[in-house]
């Protein structure tokens, strides 16, 4: 569950950056779509942060029409509930997305009942809620990939049920080519982050600006990619982006 939430960021995120450079090519500056959903806040702060454009259509043309937050807090609770029950059947007509959406829908209600516009000021708090952020933001992805609520179900069940490394590896449709892949860009990432502060602290900073150890940073991160996907290469070919069948 939790790498499929980063497939979808990764694809999803992915192929809206390549809009937006194809975009910068032809002088056209197109709107951002993704602002580090992953490090939100709240529920609240990830809605503003994830699939941007989408949110700010929902919201100029379904929860301010339908009275936005100016109608008192049983009224903006329900409005809120309405405008995610719709996301989720835009994403498509299947019980599964609907129960995604309610799910965000729910608990960003319940988000806005408990604070009460009240800020979490306690830096535990903070790192509580943004933990708590994440784990709903990756529980609901359950519901958007699975096929039937039957799927759903039993994927939960067996988050809790099943521990076997041979059925995660399984269910993740990993081969030991893949696995080797994965951890090397999980061992490669913090030495495509240290590598440009080393170099740049090093005897001759001056001639390593800023821009030079950005550069050599996305070497790294492309490298390692590179070095994965040539691993992780089987028969099947490359698959089309997630968000193209919506």
């Amino acid at each position: 569950t939790a790498l499929f939430a980063l497939q979808i960021y990764c694809d999803f995120s992915g192929y809206t950056d390549i809009a937006l450079g194809c975009g910068h090519l032809m002088g056209i500056r197109l709107t951002e779509n993704f602002r580090r959903p992953y490090a939100a806040a709240s529920l609240r702060d990830f809605w503003r942060r994830w699939h941007i454009s989408l949110t700010g259509w929902f919201t100029d043309y379904l929860y301010i029409p339908l009275g936005g937050s100016r109608r008192g807090l049983g009224r903006q609770c329900l409005n809120t509930l309405v405008v995610f029950a719709v996301s989720g059947l835009w994403h498509g007509a299947n019980v599964t997305f609907l129960v995604w959406g309610l799910f965000h829908g729910v608990c960003l209600v319940g988000e806005r009942l408990l604070l009460r516009g009240r800020e979490v000021r306690s830096r535990a708090g903070r790192l509580a809620h943004r933990g708590a952020t994440l784990l709903v933001v990756w529980f609901a992805w359950i519901f958007f990939r699975s096929p039937t609520m039957a799927d759903a179900l039993l994927i939960i069940r067996s988050i809790f049920t099943d521990f076997s490394p041979g059925a995660i590896l399984s269910g993740l449709g990993m081969g030991g080519t893949e696995l080797l892949g994965a951890c090397l860009l999980v061992a490669l990432l913090p030495l495509a982050e240290g590598l440009p502060a080393l170099a740049g602290a090093g005897a001759a900073p001056a001639r390593l600006g800023r821009q030079s150890r950005t550069v050599l940073l996305y070497f790294l991160l492309t490298a390692s990619v590179l070095a994965c996907r040539c691993l992780a290469l089987t028969g099947g070919g490359a698959a089309a982006f997630i968000y193209f069948q919506f």
